[in-house]
């Protein structure tokens, strides 16, 4: 879509820009801009094909390897803002919890706007399940049906899904 719509075709071009820290999450963002702004955007770091970074980028796919995805942990971040690192200690006076990363796209498209079109949008829509163990009370969670009535209400046009 941004290649098509702010880069003449050309592959838009992936930065690291920031990792925010929370108490039990982890947000890698990566800044996707069009090759003319390369020179105003430089001070961040290219996405590369690291095999060792969380997330990186090859042969025009962006590449996300989660991390958090495994059991409760009993540790805290240590920040090191002279070296510009962080570290854990493991602390044991502490309840056990999850942690958990995500990645946030910033695009990064001047004063233009990106347009998307409903029908792909609506085409693209897919169902999940509840995860076990779940992180929100079942009362807040929609199973497919009341998922499905949901979609129906709100955009009435859209073909009824079937997953």
């Amino acid at each position: 879509m941004q290649k098509l719509q702010f880069c003449s075709g050309a592959q838009p071009v992936m930065r690291v820009f920031k990792t925010v820290l929370y108490k039990q999450e982890v947000m890698y963002v990566v800044l996707v801009h069009s090759p003319v702004n390369d020179e105003l955007l430089s001070e961040r770091p290219l996405l590369t094909d690291d095999p060792n970074s969380v997330c990186s980028y090859r042969g025009g796919c962006f590449i996300w390897r989660p991390e958090a995805m495994c059991g409760t942990h009993r540790c805290e971040l240590v920040l090191r803002p002279d070296e510009n690192q962080v570290g854990v200690r493991n602390v044991v006076s502490y309840p056990q919890f999850y942690v958990w990363d995500h990645v946030a796209v910033a695009l990064h498209v001047d004063r233009q706007m990106l347009n998307f079109h409903s029908a792909r949008l609506r085409q693209n829509l897919k169902y999940c399940s509840r995860a076990k163990p779940s992180i929100i009370p079942r009362y807040r969670f929609d199973d497919f049906p009341e998922a499905k009535a949901i979609l129906m209400k709100v955009c009435p046009k859209t073909p009824s899904p079937s997953k």
